[in-house]
């Protein structure tokens, strides 16, 4: 996994909307889903630009977010 940070935001954020059985805070945890998607998107572009090859190599090894799917 490429960013475990960003998985961890997101299923701690999940996890406490479930714990308090509060839908506004499972609801903000899947719009934050999309602002994270994008963030990596810039992140990877500015590592790109910045380690070139080595980190293009790096990405085709592993996954974004979730093993084996994204």
């Amino acid at each position: 996994m490429r960013h475990p940070g960003y998985l961890g935001a997101i299923l701690c954020h999940t996890g406490m909307g479930l714990t308090f059985s509060s839908l506004i805070a499972i609801g903000l945890s899947i719009l934050f889903i999309p602002v994270l998607i994008w963030r990596i998107g810039r992140e990877e572009e500015m590592l790109l630009t910045e380690f070139g090859e080595e980190y293009r190599a790096y990405m085709l090894e592993t996954r974004r977010l979730i093993p084996l799917i994204y």
